[in-house]
């Protein structure tokens, strides 16, 4: 299965390959290109697209990750719908790309991330406060 849409306002194209089941943690589950048709080099691409699954390839809980050579990307994944046995039917997924060379393709995968050790603690509102973070509301 080939796939390839067009981002017109990122003058980007996104290319899938094959799906493959995902047995172990890391490993890869769908391989995606983006294609700059701009002709410039561009940084910090956001990018946005839909991605389905096959059933029992991502279960609940999960954690998704786009990854370009090895840079794991921070990845968003919005399940939209989920198929039967529970497992991820169609999601979206948004990162941002660190850089896309001019009239070149960014070669990378959609993977199920590596969860060992990813229960660590998470931060208090205190060490928040400590890192510089502002933030205004006004109602």
């Amino acid at each position: 299965m080939k796939v390839k849409r067009l981002v017109r306002s990122l003058g980007l194209s996104l290319s899938g390959a094959t799906l493959s089941f995902a047995a172990l943690a890391g490993t890869p589950v769908v391989s995606v290109g983006f294609i700059d048709q701009a002709g410039e080099e561009q940084r910090q691409v956001p990018v946005t697209f839909g991605q389905v699954f096959v059933p029992g390839e991502v279960m609940d809980g999960d954690r998704l990750i786009i990854q370009i050579g090895d840079t794991e990307l921070p990845t968003q994944v919005n399940v939209k719908a989920v198929h039967s046995d529970g497992s991820v039917r169609h999601a979206i997924l948004s990162t941002r790309l660190p850089v896309v060379p001019a009239n070149a393709e960014v070669s990378g995968e959609i993977a199920l991330a590596d969860t060992a050790g990813a229960g660590g603690t998470g931060i208090t509102a205190q060490q928040l406060l400590d890192s510089g973070f502002d933030a205004e509301i006004r109602i």
